[in-house]
């Protein structure tokens, strides 16, 4: 049997995969596996669901669930060990921020859809939803500040550039948009 800590990683799928495995068999999880996220500095850290849609955490000494009926996960920040998913309950999402395997924190919640969803430097969180507003909140430790609504008319989804995100608001007949940059809770073309 391999023994992961003293295979050495090298940056390729195949590595990773026989590292994650390993883990998982480490473990000892009697669900299977549906999805895995780890880190690719050493997959030391790892984030798994289950067929059951359930959510993982596994610290490299052991797994914790940490969330039930997942409908979907949208960002993970392996440096903080921070996770960002919803949940779905009759057609409606609740987004959720989950540091570790401490208890999730509500970041919003009656929601028709997300779009986007992404988790900046450990510090901030940004979401669309399905008005097209881009919201943020701040990340306090295991805990989310106040969401705010910064942007209207969003039309794309988050990507990271540089310092924060960009996007794409204030598309008309005229013009196919500008792109704006999401950074600190602010944003400006």
């Amino acid at each position: 049997m391999l023994n992961a800590k003293y295979l050495e990683i090298k940056r390729n799928q195949i590595d990773i995969f026989i590292i994650v495995i390993q883990r998982l068999l480490e473990t000892r999880m009697k669900s299977h596996v549906s999805m895995y996220y780890c880190d690719q500095k050493s997959c030391e850290n790892l984030y798994y669901s289950t067929d059951d849609d359930d959510l993982y955490f596994y610290n490299g000494k052991k797994s914790e669930k940490i969330a039930k009926e997942v409908y979907s996960l949208y960002s993970i920040d392996f440096d903080n060990k921070q996770v960002l998913y919803s949940v779905e309950d009759d057609d409606k999402y609740t987004l959720y921020y989950q540091k570790g395997t401490k208890d999730a924190v509500k970041v919003e919640d009656d929601l028709g859809s997300i779009s986007s969803a992404r988790i900046y430097d450990g510090k901030d969180i940004y979401f669309i939803n399905e008005e097209n507003e881009l919201k943020y909140a701040k990340i306090k430790g295991a805990k989310v500040g106040d969401v705010k609504k910064i942007a209207d008319d969003v039309e794309s989804y988050l990507r990271s550039y540089k310092k924060g995100y960009a996007f794409v608001s204030d598309v008309n007949e005229k013009s196919s948009g500008d792109l704006y940059l999401a950074y600190n809770g602010k944003v400006k073309k």
